[in-house]
């Protein structure tokens, strides 16, 4: 058999939760062959994994070493099974001429599973693999392929508010005060989608005869793994997905900015219905400052990022209509906006993530001759991303 080709119906192999996924199978023999079966199989679960030393007590503790132990952990979300051709009961088989073969295949995503994740230390993944059964003899084929869970910022009001935080820091030398350095992050909102400007002031006061020689502004991805076994343990990776140096300050000085922040591609906060994966995403301020007993200022505020932007409120006595649903899979997708939202989501596409992507998808399912489609290019799950400038009037 000629490699054999898995084919989706949407636009980058992705498709939101709740969603058909439809496609078909395609394969060449060469000549006729007996078949006994083609089995799809569609499934989506998480798998996380990692080692770590930790330290053990004798029974009699008087002495403790450390010992390497694996954690991991699994959840299944769905598992689809069809024979496109056949079935496990047919003995022999069946024959099946040479040449070009097709066969189609559809089934319903559950509404409740989280976003395509790929991490260092695991994954949230959702495959197909086609298994050609000979009585002595099976092919094996396998793709991914993305899903996007909504997530509506709409739903938490909160997220409409802005948010604040600020600090005053003493510096000291021996016995008596250097001056304060006040520092203060504010964001207009709480909620965003991937593509959106985010809106970030910050105000520095030195009131210090001291220098501060950089400051940062950052958007930090932390992702949080949660072990099953052999006990409860967490794993934690941190990542800049932007960062913005906004320069200097002099002593007794004073400054204030106002700094738009994009958001990149990334799935949405929390991955929800996800037990064993968590995302979350903060804006960091730092200030560092030349002075030897203390160097680093920082201030963190927590944000959410949706798949669904947040609509704009009507003001008293203004009767505009507000769009009350998202936009369907065409307009995100295709980037197809109808007129009356537009003024709220704009276009959209998909997009990558380059701090989400594996180089392989085998599993533990997978044998030696499992072949994989486009195995020479790593998988990067796909990630709704709008673009409000595109059509805005």
């Amino acid at each position: 058999m000629k490699a054999c080709t898995i084919i989706f119906d949407r636009p980058y192999n992705t498709y939101f939760a709740g969603q058909t996924v439809n496609g078909r199978i395609e394969f060449v023999l060469k000549k006729s062959k007996k078949i006994r079966g083609i089995l799809l199989i569609a499934k989506g679960e998480s798998n996380i994994s990692w080692k770590s030393n930790e330290a053990t007590t004798s029974e009699e503790a008087t002495s403790s070493k450390n010992v390497q132990v694996n954690f991991s952990g699994k959840q299944e979300y769905f598992r689809f099974e069809q024979y496109c051709f056949g079935n496990k009961d047919v003995g022999e088989g069946s024959v099946l001429d040479s040449g070009k073969h097709v066969y189609p295949f559809s089934f319903i995503l559950p509404p409740n599973i989280p976003s395509s994740y790929e991490g260092q230390y695991g994954y949230v993944r959702y495959t197909i693999k086609v298994i050609l059964q000979r009585h002595y003899y099976g092919a094996e084929t396998k793709t991914a392929f993305s899903v996007i869970a909504p997530f509506d910022l709409n739903l938490y009001p909160n997220l409409r508010e802005g948010n604040e935080i600020s600090n005053e820091k003493d510096l000291k030398m021996a016995w008596w005060s250097i001056g304060p350095i006040y520092y203060c992050l504010k964001i207009m909102k709480s909620g965003y989608v991937p593509g959106e400007d985010m809106l970030v002031r910050i105000v520095i006061d030195n009131n210090t005869s001291i220098d501060i020689t950089g400051i940062d502004l950052k958007l930090q991805q932390t992702v949080t793994y949660t072990s099953q076994t052999p006990t409860l343990n967490t794993k934690t990776e941190e990542f800049i997905l932007e960062k913005i140096k906004l320069g200097s300050l002099a002593g007794q000085k004073s400054d204030s900015w106002a700094q738009i922040v994009n958001i990149p591609p990334c799935p949405p906060s929390g991955l929800n219905d996800c037990a064993l994966i968590g995302i979350e995403y903060d804006l960091l301020l730092g200030i560092v400052v030349n002075y030897k007993m203390f160097r680093t200022l920082k201030l963190v505020l927590p944000i959410k990022i949706g798949t669904e932007p947040l609509k704009a409120e009507p003001s008293a006595g203004n009767s505009q209509n507000i769009p009350e649903s998202p936009p369907d899979y065409e307009m995100a997708v295709y980037g197809l906006s109808k007129p009356d939202d537009t003024e709220y989501y704009g276009d959209s596409r998909l997009a990558t993530s380059e701090y989400s992507r594996t180089k392989r998808i085998k599993d533990s399912e997978d044998t030696d001759e499992t072949k994989y489609c486009n195995e020479t290019k790593e998988f990067s799950p796909y990630y709704l991303v709008y673009d409000f400038n595109n059509n805005l009037k």
